[in-house]
């Protein structure tokens, strides 16, 4: 029988800051904020992590320093996309605004949780499903589904 170690009256006492309430306004401030593992990327003992919360994004970074080991930089970079997460972090306003989020400051993680881990391969990424097809004839999507005659380009779809 599996049992929870943590203690359950914790979860109706925690204050969770929603991703799109995070500003400079909070600078210095430690929040906890859960949200998706939309993107990760690790070097060495740093790892950077987009955090999705609806249509919101943020950039959280882990170090590898005083209270979070090398291993927990590796273990955290592998958590498969779409999962689940929960952290503790102080909200910074970095040197140069996060031009990939929509949020423009960032969080220093000081603790990281895995609360709900994803497949490790989805039917489709989210990536892949917001990219955008300027060419729906070549993908055979809605009205360009028409016979290609002799001596006309047969390229596929341009997407950016």
């Amino acid at each position: 029988m599996n049992k929870s170690q943590g203690d359950p009256e914790l979860r109706f006492t925690k204050k969770f800051v929603k991703v799109k309430d995070i500003n400079e306004s909070i600078d210095g401030q430690e929040i906890i904020v859960r949200g998706r593992l939309h993107n990760s990327r690790a070097k060495g003992k740093l790892a950077f992590f987009i955090v999705r919360e609806q249509f919101s994004t943020i950039q959280a970074i882990l170090k590898a320093e005083d209270k979070i080991s090398k291993g927990m930089v590796t273990y955290a970079s592998k958590v498969p996309k779409e999962s689940i997460i929960e952290m503790k972090a102080k909200v910074v306003k970095s040197e140069q605004p996060v031009e990939t989020c929509s949020q423009k400051v960032e969080l220093e993680i000081m603790e990281f949780w895995v609360i709900n881990k994803s497949a490790p391969m989805l039917p489709f990424q989210i990536d892949d499903a917001s990219r955008l097809v300027t060419n729906q004839a070549a993908e055979g999507i809605g009205g360009g589904d028409e016979e290609q005659k002799e001596g006309e380009d047969q390229g596929g779809a341009v997407v950016k």
